[in-house]
């Protein structure tokens, strides 16, 4: 399996959006940038952070092994899952994607789309192969 996390840390330039509105408290020092490194918030309210996993958001020290992560990932990945159960929010957009999911595929091939009837360019496919041509 593929590694999808890395241990390179680097100091940012810019503030978190939470800090840079001066609302420090819910900014967690570290984020997870989407190639796997760690992006470190540079405000100053960094010193008070508490290290936790950016996957989980467990801040337990047994659980974490290397820096903002868990080392057991099977454990990890549960935990987000529960914790993702838990969250009214997930839970509705889990609500609108099945529910879109199950009206909106392509009348030509079968595809989901986002909410239209025809992925772009099918309609044309679609009428063509109801002609015949």
């Amino acid at each position: 399996m593929k590694e999808m996390y890395s241990d390179a840390i680097s100091v940012g330039t810019l503030k978190c959006g939470f800090c840079s509105s001066s609302t420090c408290d819910p900014c967690k020092g570290m984020i997870r940038n989407g190639d796997g490194s760690l992006y470190q918030c540079p405000c100053d309210c960094f010193e008070t952070k508490v290290e936790i996993c950016t996957h989980c958001k467990t801040t337990n020290k047994s659980f974490l092994g290397r820096p903002w992560l868990c080392e057991d990932r099977e454990a990890c990945a549960d935990r987000s899952k529960a914790r993702l159960a838990q969250d009214e929010g997930y839970q509705l957009l889990n609500k609108y994607l099945s529910a879109l999911g199950t009206s909106a595929s392509c009348l030509c091939c079968g595809k989901p789309t986002r909410g239209g009837k025809y992925l772009p360019g099918h309609n044309a496919r679609h009428q063509k192969q109801l002609d015949g041509k």
